[in-house]
């Protein structure tokens, strides 16, 4: 609490709770909203959510290996289909039990 301290002595146990939620409400409203993603997503924005290549992309939707629309000549990604299509490609684990 930086160079504050807390005396309990005297303090009751409503006051205690309250500052205790004013300080949980200050931290909270601090951190970063997390914003809801975008229901499209543009080229930049998948190949920034994936950590692709533009031009490997590119390759998947034109061998049409990953789902995309293409709207007024722009391609467009369903960022839930995005995430199922990598989730996907996941590979077992082997824990090495034998």
């Amino acid at each position: 609490m930086n160079a504050e301290q807390i005396i309990l002595t005297g303090l009751s146990r409503e006051d205690l709770r309250a500052d205790l939620r004013e300080i949980v409400r200050e931290e909270f409203a601090a951190l970063p909203q997390l914003q809801k993603p975008k229901k499209y997503l543009t080229l930049d924005e998948t190949s920034a959510l994936i950590g692709m290549s533009k031009s490997k992309l590119y390759q998947l939707t034109s061998g049409r290996k990953i789902p995309f629309i293409k709207r007024y000549g722009k391609l467009l990604f369903s960022y839930e289909e995005v995430i199922q299509w990598m989730e996907e490609a996941r590979q077992p684990v082997d824990n090495g039990k034998r």
